[in-house]
């Protein structure tokens, strides 16, 4: 048997299956679903809602996913010469596929905004309590990553359209 090959092939099916990357983004927005619930008990408590950053990174993570599943519908996540996924790596990677995501779904502003955001959580500010490098143009102020009250709900919609769309293409 030829286990290079067989190797390669499941690697291939693996990325070019919708239904694989749906099933990831289930199980990264329960996990936020649950995080939210806490963070709106904490605020009913009058407490911080020191769990937003992980909430949003989850939910960026589930969007993200149920994006490379239409990538995967449309034949556009793997790149066969070089057998390496498509919209991979940091920053780079997430230009990429917000620049698919645009090209490919229909978003309003709020939620090019929201996807932007959410790319700002996933490639930092879920992850890390500081900046990667300082930079000296900046000085600490530029804070165009932050949550909103209505960040839940529109994640939530955005979500729903996303998924709906990977499951009747299955």
């Amino acid at each position: 048997m030829d286990w290079p090959k067989v190797l390669r092939d499941q690697y291939v099916r693996s990325v070019e299956s919708p239904i694989g990357w749906y099933l990831k983004a289930q199980e990264l927005m329960r996990a936020a679903d649950l995080i939210l619930v806490q963070i709106e008990k904490d605020e009913k408590e009058g407490g911080s809602h020191s769990l937003t950053s992980t909430y949003m990174l989850l939910s960026g993570l589930a969007l993200e996913n149920c994006i490379k599943g239409v990538a995967a519908i449309h034949g556009q996540l793997l790149d066969l010469s070089r057998m390496r996924m498509a919209f991979v790596g940091s920053r780079s990677g997430h230009s990429e596929l917000e620049l698919y995501l645009y090209d490919h779904v229909f978003l309003s502003d709020i939620e090019k905004d929201l996807f932007r955001r959410l790319s700002g959580y996933i490639n930092k500010e879920g992850k890390y309590h500081v900046e990667r490098y300082f930079d000296e143009k900046d000085l600490g102020l530029k804070r165009s990553i932050y949550f909103s009250p209505n960040d839940p709900m529109n994640i939530r919609e955005m979500y729903h359209m996303l998924t709906q769309y990977l499951l009747r293409s299955l």
